[in-house]
């Protein structure tokens, strides 16, 4: 029994990690489409600060090593170095940062992230109910009908910002959390 609890909370804990690094890498196609919509270019330094410490975040959970090296060996198909070396040059390479690489990281490398670790979000919340419904833990149960209905939300959110840019912009100050 006390496997299994340890089994939950180490998925648990990655799914948090993993959560999180959409989340900001989320924020970078919003930032991105607000800043195109209110004008500025993608090269403007405002625009590439703000960008990058998003991508920085999400690479953060790699330099730390807080995400479990079995999720890591389990998807050999997402660059996991290659995010956290996004991350490192991010943060130590100040001023001698490449906006052209930057821009293709924002623009091309960062949908595919997102895409490739929902469906790592996707797999842990799978392990995660296998092992509830092994030890019956109604609280780690509890808490994946939670994170389904946030994910539902914020992937409706996402769809109606997508359709409709007028109302995201209206809500002004919701958006830069």
């Amino acid at each position: 029994m006390k496997k299994q609890e340890n089994a939950i909370a180490k998925l648990e804990r990655d799914l948090d990690y993993v959560e999180m690094m959409i989340d900001r890498l989320m924020r970078v196609g919003e930032y991105l489409e607000r800043a195109t919509r209110d004008g500025y270019s993608i090269n403007d330094e405002y625009v590439l600060d703000n960008l990058s410490f998003q991508v920085g975040q999400a690479g953060e959970q790699l330099a730390q090593g807080k995400l479990s090296k079995d999720v890591i060996a389990k998807f050999p198909n997402i660059k996991w170095n290659e995010l956290r070396d996004y991350r490192n040059f991010i943060a130590h390479s100040y001023n001698a940062r490449k906006n052209s690489r930057l821009v293709i990281v924002f623009t091309k490398d960062v949908p595919e992230y997102i895409k490739r670790l929902s469906e790592v979000r996707s797999h842990l919340l799978a392990e995660l109910e296998n092992e509830c419904a092994k030890t019956e833990n109604s609280k780690s149960e509890k808490r994946i009908s939670v994170m389904k209905q946030i994910r539902e939300g914020k992937e409706n959110t996402a769809s109606s910002k997508r359709q409709n840019p007028t109302q995201a912009k209206s809500r002004g100050s919701d958006d830069a959390r």
